[in-house]
């Protein structure tokens, strides 16, 4: 199975630093950094490591134009990530700000494996924290700060589509987005694909009655 691993340093390079050197203390994969030369130079000394992929986008005036505005510049970078890997049929992300303690990519692959097509921590719609009544009814889908999807089910789509869908603002099915990239989950769900929701006490995020056990990364 082809699985492209990718993250971000855009204006967080130094906290990315910690990230990538928890994250390859348990795994030997390529990881695609989107960002700039003076982001990847706040890497330190895990700048160097072999399995790094840097995406300079230095000079790309679309993410210049759009850095300050919410969630745009990492939805750009999702949406980019995603056209941009049409050969690999799995896509795992996760955030410049989390800290690995085990293997927790084998877990993902695993549930691709056996046909799952979106893996992450659970999103509650029913028991959503937010206390909106008129969105109960939806599925639960997962977060993004640790996730994989199966990039086969978006490769249609036109690149300023899913820009908007990963950002959270529009969405092709009927389902009231929550937050970032839930109209993508939901497109996959419509077409009848599979979601797994990681446990809570491995990897974070709210159980399946929107309650926390305890943050990522505590032990």
């Amino acid at each position: 199975m082809n699985i492209s691993i990718f993250t971000e340093a855009y204006g967080c390079g130094e906290v990315l630093k910690d990230c990538l050197t928890s994250f390859y203390k348990y795994h030997d994969y390529k990881v695609h950094i989107y960002g700039t030369q003076a982001d990847f130079d706040e890497l330190g000394e895990i700048k160097n490591h072999p399995n790094n992929i840097f995406v300079d986008l230095g000079d790309d005036h679309n993410i210049k134009n759009v850095y300050n505005e919410g969630h745009w510049k990492t939805a750009y970078i999702f949406a980019k990530h995603i056209k941009n890997n049409n050969e690999q049929s799995h896509i795992i992300h996760f955030d410049s700000d989390i800290i690995f303690f085990d293997d927790c990519i084998t877990p993902v692959q695993e549930q691709f494996e056996d046909g799952f097509d979106l893996v992450g921590p659970r999103r509650c719609y029913k028991y959503n924290r937010n206390n909106i009544d008129n969105i109960r009814h939806q599925r639960d889908v997962v977060q993004t700060y640790f996730f994989g999807v199966n990039n086969n089910e978006l490769l249609n789509l036109e690149f300023s589509q899913l820009v908007s869908m990963c950002r959270g603002v529009k969405s092709v099915t009927s389902d009231i987005p929550l937050d970032f990239f839930d109209p993508v989950s939901y497109y996959i769900l419509h077409n009848n694909k599979k979601v797994f929701f990681l446990d809570d006490i491995d990897y974070g995020g709210l159980n399946e009655f929107g309650g926390k056990n305890k943050f990522l990364g505590e032990k």
